[in-house]
């Protein structure tokens, strides 16, 4: 009689695959942030005790179609892709992050403002004051 496999070797080696399956896609999706980017959102953080993080999504606005937009957390979902960084924690919900995918958040100060500088590859266009963009359908 040959030896076949168990049963629980089989799924031991699927869940093993589906493991390796899910780190693979995770290192291809992603959010950089600076260290200034780090620097702002944890000093925003501090002294909000009843919040756990700060939360980066897309929303429709403005005359280009999506804005961004950071607030406060106080409860990370399930389906929520988390960045920790020293002092605090980023969050993008799953719909967001299709439009967030390969972002690098920065922050910058000039003579004139300081602002969040978000460099997303999955932007094609912004409107001219630059508070909103489009992505290809």
């Amino acid at each position: 009689m040959r030896d076949l496999p168990a049963v629980a070797d089989l799924r031991f080696q699927q869940i093993v695959l589906h493991k390796i399956k899910q780190k693979r896609e995770a290192i291809a999706m992603a959010i950089s942030i600076t260290q200034s980017a780090q620097e702002k959102l944890a000093k925003a953080l501090l002294g909000k005790k009843d919040s756990v993080a700060l939360r980066l999504a897309v929303v429709r606005s403005g005359c280009a179609g999506f804005s961004y937009r950071l607030d406060y957390v106080r409860q990370i979902e399930s389906e929520d892709t988390v960045w920790d960084f020293p002092g605090g924690k980023l969050v993008v919900d799953k719909e967001s992050f299709k439009l967030l995918d390969g972002l690098v958040l920065d922050y910058i100060k000039d003579p004139f403002k300081e602002r969040f500088v978000f460099n997303n590859p999955k932007a094609t266009g912004s409107c001219g004051c630059g508070e909103s963009f489009s992505v290809a359908k």
